[in-house]
């Protein structure tokens, strides 16, 4: 998923002239029109961001890709090491 990560902090100014942070440095928020002019102006940059449901899906791709080539238990007693 696109997102854009902030290089520097952006700020707004509320109806009473009050100055606040609206986008901070360093953090990502979602790619729409207002963030996508920040990156043309160079305040921000896309990144690319993993949801929780692609993280899972590559989390089982993981776990299935080891259950299916576990370590023969002779290789598993020869990488451990005991101190004499």
């Amino acid at each position: 998923m696109k997102a854009v990560q902030f290089l520097v902090d952006f700020f707004a100014v509320d109806g009473s002239g009050n100055r606040f942070i609206k986008y901070a440095q360093g953090q990502t928020y979602p790619y729409d029109d207002e963030t996508a002019s920040q990156v043309q102006a160079g305040f921000a940059q896309l990144v690319q961001v993993e949801t929780l449901k692609q993280a899972k899906a590559a989390a089982q791709v993981k776990s299935a890709a080891k259950a299916e080539s576990p370590v023969p238990p002779a290789e598993e007693a020869a990488t451990t090491t005991t101190e004499a």
